[in-house]
């Protein structure tokens, strides 16, 4: 019975130690995808500003770059639009970031607690079986005193 109890206790153990693993490996992937958010982001920024410099010192050099400042112009909104997108999916990334840790967490908790219920269901069994050895070896001695009468 206490064997039993002690292998199903094991087998819920590696499950969630599995979960956990998987969980470890999500929050590591989160945490891959926002460096890789955060480096187009910059990257965007930088382009933003070189293609509106360019077009500033082809404005100088032009005749009629109004039409071409207006452009800039666009060009500079839009790379802002895309880095305030990129900006609120970074943030989104880093919430999901901060869910599967606590998750881990609570997971690793519980992995923790299970571990130490386990070791002390199997030392209450290993006691039990000891106690039980003891009682039999206890009535064989007597059935043999008895027929030894």
């Amino acid at each position: 019975g206490g064997e039993r109890a002690a292998q199903a206790t094991r087998d819920a153990l590696a499950k969630v130690e599995v979960e956990v693993a998987g969980l470890r490996t999500t929050l590591e992937e989160a945490q891959n995808a926002l460096k890789t958010e955060k480096e187009a982001r910059s990257f965007d920024k930088e382009q933003a500003a070189e293609r509106e410099e360019t077009l500033r010192q082809e404005a100088k050099a032009t005749p009629g770059a109004q039409a071409e400042v207006e452009q800039a112009k666009r060009a500079a909104a839009e790379a802002k639009d895309h880095a305030t997108e990129s900006l609120r999916q970074w943030r989104a990334a880093e919430e999901r970031e901060a869910r599967a840790a606590t998750v881990v967490a609570e997971l690793t908790a519980v992995v923790k607690e299970q571990r130490a219920k386990l070791q002390h269901k199997t030392r209450l069994a290993i006691e039990g079986e000891r106690e039980l050895r003891a009682a039999l070896e206890e009535a064989v001695e007597e059935m043999q005193r008895l027929q030894g009468r």
